[in-house]
């Protein structure tokens, strides 16, 4: 069981911050008559933060370790939005080597991770009509800085396996195919 306590900008009650999630070790480390959130043994799993209009993910960082305040980085996902737009184009995942920074943390139109010297280890790509179907994604091999593709895995949806550009609102992804990568492979609907 997880709970999720949500951080409010500076001056707002309505603009998300970020969101952190802990996993509950015994009781919730929560008053939930008074809403009031004190943790003490609930370990964090991830925090999620987002852009000045509160609407937006912009990164998150998921934790490892299985006890309160002994929680390490272990990976960071990164996501980017189409043009003027509020529909997810991609999202990056990198893996944490070592110490992991967050640059103007408490300002959300600043703050940016640090992404030199981890690791990418993949990058999945939507493709939106009415909602986002994730199109094809990308795993990763090498070392931070010298990382190239590895494998590229095709998403298809509902009955008739079509790609995310054809899928309807209620199509659940049907088969997933991972190629290994080679260049000049072609990943478009067909």
């Amino acid at each position: 069981t997880y709970l999720s306590a949500y951080m409010y900008q500076a001056g707002s009650a309505e603009y998300i911050d970020r969101v952190t999630q802990y996993k509950i070790t015994g009781t919730a480390d929560a008053d939930f008559t008074t809403r009031q959130i004190n943790i003490t043994d609930d370990v964090k799993t991830v925090v999620t933060y987002y852009d000045t209009t509160g609407e937006k993910m912009t990164f998150a960082v998921e934790y490892k370790g299985n006890a309160a305040g002994l929680e390490m980085p272990r990976y960071a996902a990164i996501y980017t939005y189409k043009p003027n737009s509020d529909m997810l184009h991609n999202v990056a995942r990198y893996e944490i080597n070592g110490d992991f920074t967050i640059t103007d943390i408490n300002n959300p139109a600043a703050r940016r991770p640090v992404l030199e010297g981890h690791t990418l280890k993949s990058r999945t790509f939507y493709r939106q009509r009415d909602d986002e179907f994730v199109d094809f994604a990308y795993s990763y091999k090498g070392a931070s800085g010298s990382e190239t593709i590895d494998t590229v895995s095709v998403y298809f949806y509902g009955a008739d396996e079509t790609r995310a550009s054809g899928a309807s609102d209620s199509d659940l992804t049907n088969r997933v195919n991972v190629y290994k990568y080679y260049a000049g492979i072609n990943v478009a609907p067909l």
